[in-house]
């Protein structure tokens, strides 16, 4: 039987009572639905330390198997990254900072929407922002995609012209070896391309003075960022962020929860300002310009344990709470909804099937879980549990009484694992005193037992990129 996500019969959808959330919908536009099968209360931040700051042993005990079992399921920490490009010195001598597009299911519409590009309209922002025209003739895009869409993909946008003096955009192929099986998740898309801007950085041009990358998702369309005088509108907003990189690990940009209509996106295009900072949380998303260098000499990369959600909270917070120098604005990164569905190409469709797998198969290897997040100690049925993962038990009813939506398949229960690790990596607030980069680091000793690796391992990159013609 199907392994589901059992939560107290008893729960309230109301803050601060904390049990599977039932604004979940996994088919929503908006990250704040999509992404958290459950609501974890932001009113009581000893929700994740257990009375007087610490967890008994069973706690610690089940906590680290979680993350045990999230790893085994993985097939090991960290892999080799194979990338595949049809002319593999297309990676080699870059001489500035490059544009890394994350892409899947898409190759019709980026194809169609810088078809249907008009310059004169350019203020609508109504093309991606890496859409050759609207960027200097010499910086270089790469597209990113899974191997299994690498030759649709190829195909696809070899169709879009390139302008005179610019550079083609170059399709990229990833593959991470060997996972238990092929995976498209969040977590290993990202961590590929942090290997493919490694390598573009370590083979850079001789001499070539630039050590940042962007990485953008393949429908952001702007940056609230205002250009200077006699400057494009695309060029100048990236080279105003790239002025701020310095010795900071990355440059972000607040994002919105989902995609903008025409007119917003004309009204945003009509009101970029001067970068301004933010009290907003920092969450490294949708466009980040990522010092390069200083990725490799720290050793660190996303973490591909988060397939369905939270890759990109958990290593904010990471970095974040590590005290590693980030600089984060309130400008706005603008997105664009797509027309139609992702593209219906065999690849596509294979690769689909293999993240539902791979989705299925951390399910399974997650059953019978208990997820201990409140300060009770060990619960006697699962009604004085936040959220219990089951291979159907008949206690309790699948997301509580009020749950609206049936999940497909195992995404839930895989995306609630990865809201318990990300939260688990939050800064946390006592009173009005943050936590140290230490006390951090003793609060999680606090959570896990010795058999965890800690969150260093988690985001410590040991992986080799390797470069094949294809």
């Amino acid at each position: 039987m199907p392994a589901k996500i059992y939560g107290s019969p008893n729960w309230q959808p109301n803050p601060p009572q904390q049990g599977p959330d039932t604004r979940y919908n996994p088919s929503s536009l908006s990250s704040l639905q999509k992404y958290r099968p459950l609501r974890l209360s932001a009113n009581n931040a000893r929700n994740f330390n257990g009375n007087n700051n610490t967890y008994d042993a069973d706690r610690k005990t089940a906590n680290t198997q979680i993350v045990t079992n999230r790893e085994n399921s993985m097939g090991g920490l960290r892999q080799n990254v194979e990338l595949t490009v049809l002319n593999p010195q297309s990676l080699n001598g870059v001489t500035q900072i490059p544009m890394v597009v994350l892409s899947r299911g898409r190759a019709q519409w980026i194809q169609q929407t810088i078809a249907a590009y008009n310059p004169g309209q350019s203020e609508l922002w109504d093309t991606p922002i890496y859409t050759p025209v609207r960027l200097a003739a010499t910086r270089p895009v790469f597209v990113l995609v899974h191997q299994l869409e690498l030759v649709n993909y190829r195909n696809v946008l070899g169709q879009i012209p390139t302008p005179q003096g610019h550079q083609p955009i170059v399709v990229v192929g990833w593959h991470v070896n060997p996972l238990v099986q092929d995976v498209g998740g969040f977590g290993a898309s990202r961590f590929a391309a942090i290997a493919l801007c490694k390598h573009l950085w370590n083979n850079r041009l001789a001499n070539s003075n630039w050590s940042g990358a962007w990485l953008v998702d393949d429908n952001v369309v702007g940056l609230g960022v205002a250009a200077g005088p006699n400057q494009s509108p695309t060029e100048g907003a990236l080279q105003a962020v790239e002025a701020q990189l310095g010795n900071n690990v990355c440059v972000g940009l607040h994002a919105f929860a989902a995609e903008r209509t025409l007119q917003q996106r004309t009204n945003h295009a009509q009101k970029r300002v001067a970068l301004n900072n933010t009290n907003a949380e920092v969450i490294l998303q949708q466009a980040v310009l990522w010092n390069v260098n200083d990725l490799v000499q720290r050793n660190l990369n996303f973490c591909p344990y988060f397939i369905a959600s939270a890759e990109d909270v958990s290593f904010s917070r990471y970095l974040t709470n590590s005290n590693i120098p980030v600089r984060f604005y309130g400008n706005r990164i603008i997105k664009m909804g797509r027309a139609g569905g992702p593209d219906n190409a065999q690849g596509t469709q294979n690769l689909n099937k293999k993240v539902t797998n791979l989705e299925d198969a951390t399910a399974g290897a997650e059953d019978n879980t208990e997820l201990w997040m409140n300060n009770q100690q060990q619960p006697q049925n699962p009604q004085d549990t936040l959220a219990r993962l089951s291979d159907g038990s008949p206690q309790g009813q699948v997301f509580g009484p009020a749950f609206p939506y049936a999940v497909k398949g195992l995404r839930a229960q895989c995306q609630a694992v990865e809201q318990f690790l990300a939260r688990h990596l939050q800064l946390q607030t006592f009173g009005n005193q943050q936590e140290t980069a230490a006390q951090w680091a003793n609060r999680l000793s606090t959570i896990f037992d010795g058999n965890w690796p800690g969150a260093h391992a988690m985001f410590t990159d040991k992986a080799n990129a390797n470069v094949q013609a294809g």
